[in-house]
């Protein structure tokens, strides 16, 4: 599950990111808001993560997934510094008016990011992860038109279906990377297959998105936690961990300890970040 889940999960946030991009002015004021947005809560939680001594100060500040690991920080974090840069190139690249010369120049940042010579502790900020994944974020910027349709149920249907199948064609990219997709250290296999199995992933999460909104309950509550992304995002591994130990000692089987788990994480997510957006909202990116 998680060698299938990991073959898009990443692109697919970045591609979500995209739907809600709009071109905006390169200004000072605007690399301020993304430093409080994203950097901010980063090196915050960052140094939360990690014991604070001078070597782990510097290796948050660098910034590769490596180096968080190294720190012993929230590896997840990595998204955050990688999403700042990543959201400058797609400005760049929607400023490009000439449709050939912005698809060259998108093929082209692209490549870049997937042929980077590795280097031992990574690139500062995962500067090479932010190269591809500015071309996830150009490409939801490019079809969220179409993401505001109404569709049919049947067409909604049809295209969780054939998303969800075409993800399954991750499996002719394990043999390039004998384990599992891993976007945050560059470990993507075959460019071509990791872009395929990307869209679909997102074709997938797309439409079955659609069916949960015009046809199930809820919400309201799926809503509230979208709204507190961040939150959600930099607490949620920890507490996770707490409640699976939890109902592991009492013999909860995998499945149900799995589902009980989540769903217990991200209600104690929520009543956290109604503390956090009270009186430390610096900490998870909005004002203050």
């Amino acid at each position: 599950m998680k060698t299938w889940i990991y073959s898009f999960h990443m692109p697919l946030f970045f591609m979500i990111s995209g739907l809600t991009l709009s071109e905006k002015k390169l200004s000072l004021k605007l690399v301020e808001k993304k430093v409080r947005v994203l950097l901010v809560p980063y090196i915050v939680w960052g140094l939360l993560y990690s014991s604070l001594t001078p070597g782990n100060v510097v290796k948050i500040c660098y910034g590769s997934y490596r180096s968080i690991a190294s720190a012993g920080s929230l590896t997840s974090l990595w998204f955050l510094p990688t999403m700042f840069i990543a959201y400058f190139i797609s400005q760049i690249l929607i400023k490009i008016r000439k449709s050939v010369l912005r698809l060259l120049f998108v093929i082209g940042v692209f490549l870049v990011g997937c042929y980077l010579p590795e280097i031992k502790e990574g690139y500062p900020w995962c500067i090479n992860i932010g190269f591809i994944a500015a071309t996830f974020i150009f490409a939801g910027y490019l079809i969220k038109e179409l993401t505001d349709k109404r569709w049919s149920l049947g067409i909604m249907i049809a295209g969780t279906m054939i998303g969800a199948a075409g993800t399954w064609m991750y499996h002719l990219n394990s043999v390039n990377v004998k384990s599992y997709i891993l976007m945050a250290s560059g470990r993507i296999g075959n460019p071509a297959w990791f872009v395929i199995s990307s869209l679909c992933g997102f074709i997938f999460i797309y439409f079955f998105s659609k069916i949960v909104e015009y046809y199930l309950p809820g919400n309201e509550i799926i809503s509230y936690l979208g709204q507190n992304t961040m939150t959600v995002f930099l607490i949620n591994k920890p507490i996770l961990q707490i409640f699976e130990d939890v109902l592991n000692r009492v013999a909860v089987k995998n499945e149900i300890r799995l589902i009980l788990a989540v769903c217990i994480t991200a209600i104690v997510a929520c009543l956290i970040s109604k503390v956090i957006n009270v009186f430390l909202p610096a900490a998870v990116g909005k004002k203050v």
